[in-house]
Parts: C-alpha cells; structure tokens; sequence
C-alpha cells in the first residue's frame, strides 16, 4: 500500500484523498472477511483524518 502512496503525490499530499483511499481499502477488507486488516487500516486514519468533517467529506462520494 505505501508503494501507490508514494506513486501518486495528490494521495500522499491531500489528507482527506488519502482518508478516502484508506476507507475504501478498509471497507472492502471488512466486506471480504478480513476484520483485523479492516480494523488496522481504519486506525491508521487516525483521529485527525476522522474527524466529523472529513469523514462527511469521505463518505458522501460513496453513495
């Protein structure tokens, strides 16, 4: 993961693009089973990434 991090600065330079990036990966982990790797991930965002306007601002794309 950290590798397309690195490969793609607008990810690694915009908080709530990575927040985005982080969420999905964590939401698709959950859904396949994998509550540990989902766990982790989310975690990782960290208080700051998931604060009440950001996490609107990274769930409102998703439907």
């Amino acid at each position: 993961m950290g590798e397309i991090i690195n490969s793609h600065p607008e990810i690694k330079n915009n908080p709530k693009v990575l927040s985005y990036h982080l969420l999905q990966i964590g939401l698709l982990k959950l859904f396949s089973g994998d509550k540990t790797g989902a766990r982790d991930i989310i975690n990782s965002l960290g208080p700051n990434l998931l604060s009440k306007e950001n996490l609107m601002d990274v769930l409102l794309p998703l439907g």
